[in-house]
């Protein structure tokens, strides 16, 4: 099968839409990268920090709900976030103001007349004093005329918000960063018969589309690789040092014989993408191997089994680690 490619076919020129293909690829591959869109990709989340005066007819814990559905249009340049996906350390983190300094966020509006007014997302303000605002403009709201909430009169609201940096995987993807939508296009030649994923694999590929809520959809993809590579890094890493709160493996027969090991390997927080990955590349690249398959105890469960019964089982695991990760090495200098 020849080199791994991806193009981008077409583009909007405000940057929120894309279509690309990816050619030479299994399809664990496209799976992963496509998962990777949805659960994986860093933007910003705002979230109410206090609310400092109240005297609408709307109680606070809603108006908090009702705030921090705000989508955000600004997302952190990924180049400053290059080293820290690459490292690992991105998951160290619970809020972005831990890695740069960030601005914070106002909303203080009150009715002074009979009729009711309009409390919309252009009425957040930056904190004037914070160094960080011409990163920052009140229109970082991709859509600045989201209503919130109405004031009747004499009532108002005086709210204070920052800014967290979460992905979808972590609960903070309340507005996923962008829709893709996925088709795996076959052969056109319906006489020939296509009988297991490595011949096909030369007859078909992916067409990818991606739309975005407002953030940058080359950038988006981008970061879709950065952290498609990091996931195994982490494991390869996990292996090396023995980490058994991360991966555990486990030697399921007591048999002498050696070539009839079956080696498990329990790989914790992942799903179901990654044992896919593994057990079709090493299906793939070790057409003589006895047996390798994978499965997912319990979907609620973030943990992939994956069992291969043969004697050089672990290397042959990492290796299709490193066959991986150079296949998103092609993908990533190609953009």
């Amino acid at each position: 099968m020849s080199e791994p490619t991806i193009k981008i076919v077409s583009e909007t020129h405000n940057g929120r839409w894309l279509k690309f293909k990816l050619s030479n690829v299994i399809r664990a591959l496209a799976v992963g990268v496509r998962g990777s869109l949805y659960t994986q990709i860093h933007t910003y989340k705002l979230y109410v920090t206090g609310i400092v005066k109240n005297t609408s007819s709307l109680h606070d814990e809603y108006l908090a709900q009702q705030f921090n559905l705000i989508p955000i249009y600004y997302v952190p340049k990924y180049e400053e976030l290059t080293e820290l996906i690459d490292s690992g350390k991105i998951y160290e983190y619970e809020s972005f103001s831990d890695i740069f300094e960030v601005p914070d966020f106002t909303i203080e509006k009150s009715s002074t007349v009979s009729e009711i007014i309009d409390v919309k997302s252009s009425d957040i303000k930056i904190d004037v004093s914070n160094k960080t605002k011409e990163k920052f403009t009140e229109d970082a709201f991709f859509n600045p005329n989201i209503l919130l909430m109405k004031l009747k009169s004499g009532e108002e609201i005086d709210v204070k918000f920052g800014l967290r940096l979460k992905t979808g995987v972590d609960g903070g993807g309340i507005h996923e960063p962008c829709i893709v939508k996925y088709e795996m296009i076959t052969s056109t030649d319906e006489s020939r018969i296509i009988t297991n994923e490595d011949e096909m694999s030369d007859n078909y590929y992916f067409e990818m589309e991606i739309e975005t809520n407002g953030l940058p959809a080359n950038e988006i993809l981008k970061q879709a690789l950065r952290m498609e590579k990091l996931r195994f890094k982490i494991i390869k890493r996990s292996i090396d040092n023995e980490n058994v709160d991360y991966i555990m493996i486990k030697e399921l027969t007591d048999q002498k014989e050696k070539e009839d090991k079956i080696y498990q390997i329990e790989i914790k927080i992942c799903d179901h993408s990654i044992g896919d990955i593994i057990s079709s590349i090493i299906n793939r690249t070790y057409p003589d191997i006895k047996f390798c398959s994978h499965y997912v105890p319990h979907p609620l469960q973030p943990l992939v089994v994956i069992r291969i019964n043969d004697p050089d089982a672990i290397s042959k695991f990492k290796e299709a680690l490193d066959i991986y990760m150079g296949m998103i090495d092609k993908l990533q200098s190609q953009l």
